[in-house]
């Protein structure tokens, strides 16, 4: 027996991070056997940390490889509290967002900025519960050697038969249906902010790739699939992206390459593609707010966006600063 009571030792390991707690397990025998055997109980008091946790399984953020995670595990949690480091990461220390004046929001106080955070978090944190959608029931998670064909360029293969296509965890056939019904139901704040998400990156992976754009004849379609890369992956791509290097970068890219083909496939009407989610991003915004013409969806999302963050209204301001919008207009598209 521990000398400790269960109750000081439970309330000890509930405050640590995954990380720590399994090396407390560690130490000692007896402390391992009591705190595995507490696990759900555990990992579910943690779950209330996290912005929008989630319902059920998760899938695990590893180079080339998503396995599915139980819901109220030490892996699970372990996960988010990796996805969490990720989204961090990317809002603080990388050039594709900046926190002081963001794209098409301008400067904004220290208050604004908090909020403008905690808003971004949560759109990559829907991103991954869309991601995770693919890992639930009714569908089914990819089988780890079908990942790993993306090492081997297997998925870029043009006109690949569906049979085959519909095994690509990447493309992610069998739960499209499925993630593009759950951002159909999405309120306008988590629509709008998904919107601003996935286009202000799209805008700085246009200016990061600047030097090559004019030359590059599918400098379009490669930010329309960066868009939908991070809709239906989440932090998993958009870190590997925006802030991995090795193995990391070059899943991005060979995942980048997957999406060039899957556009293709379906501009040119290729048996069995499917739309893109980011147009049932763009379906969903423009049935709540009426909106039509693409240059209206920009101005729409960004007084939005900007009411949200700065808590006021630019049609009662009567603002007419529309700096910007062209810009993050040349990444609009949808499949």
């Amino acid at each position: 027996m521990h000398p400790l009571s269960t109750d000081l030792i439970l309330s000890v390991a509930e405050r640590l991070d995954v990380k720590s707690m399994l090396k407390l397990t560690e130490t000692n025998k007896g402390l391992c056997s009591l705190i595995k055997s507490y696990e759900r109980s555990l990992m579910v008091s943690r779950l209330g940390n996290f912005i929008d946790p989630p319902r059920g399984t998760v899938l695990s953020s590893e180079p080339f490889l998503r396995r599915p995670l139980q819901y109220a595990s030490f892996s699970m949690v372990k996960e988010l509290e990796k996805r969490e480091f990720q989204i961090d990461d990317i809002l603080k220390n990388s050039t594709y967002v900046n926190l002081a004046a963001p794209a098409l929001l301008g400067a904004l106080n220290l208050e604004q900025q908090g909020c403008f955070y905690a808003l971004m978090k949560r759109a990559m944190s829907q991103c991954n519960r869309i991601a995770d959608i693919a890992a639930n029931s009714p569908c089914k998670p990819s089988a780890e050697q079908w990942y790993y064909c993306l090492r081997r360029e297997f998925w870029e293969i043009p006109n690949l038969e569906l049979g085959f296509r519909q095994r690509d965890p990447y493309t992610n056939y069998p739960a499209r249906f499925h993630q593009r019904m759950y951002i159909s139901s999405l309120p306008l704040e988590d629509v709008a902010m998904l919107f601003y998400l996935v286009n202000s990156l799209s805008l700085a992976f246009l200016n990061s790739r600047a030097a090559f754009n004019a030359s590059d004849p599918a400098a379009f379609e490669r930010a329309t699939m960066f868009e939908d890369s991070i809709l239906r992956h989440g932090s998993w791509f958009a870190w590997a992206h925006i802030r991995g290097d090795g193995e990391w970068r070059h899943m991005a890219d060979r995942i980048s390459a997957v999406g060039l083909v899957e556009i293709t496939n379906y501009e040119t009407g290729q048996e069995g593609s499917l739309p893109s989610l980011k147009s049932a991003l763009l379906d969903r915004f423009k049935m709540l707010t009426g909106t039509g013409t693409n240059d209206n969806l920009i101005v729409t999302m960004r007084s939005i966006v900007k009411r949200m963050v700065t808590g006021f209204d630019e049609s009662d301001e009567g603002e007419e600063d529309g700096d910007g919008d062209e810009d993050l207009d040349e990444s609009e598209g949808e499949l």
